[in-house]
């Protein structure tokens, strides 16, 4: 979830949420702000793929979170 392929794939995606805030960056600073407002953890055996977004509102993060967690889905990561 730390390439710049995921999160081309996770930007290019039909979400709605604040993109901005990464599109002026170098990719260096994209990358560790990707890192800082994206979690996600596996739980093994379970099947249980946990994605928490941090964001300055609820909802961008909510929806931030529903495109990683589609674009993990979807695109088979």
């Amino acid at each position: 979830m730390k390439t710049s392929d995921f999160y081309k794939r996770v930007m290019n995606s039909s979400y709605v949420f604040d993109k901005a805030k990464w599109s002026k960056l170098s990719e260096r600073k994209q990358r560790k702000k990707w890192n800082k407002d994206i979690e996600v953890s596996v739980q093994y055996g379970a099947g249980l793929l946990t994605v928490r977004a941090y964001s300055e509102s609820k909802k961008d993060a909510s929806d931030l979170a529903a495109a990683v967690g589609q674009t993990v889905a979807g695109e088979g990561w």
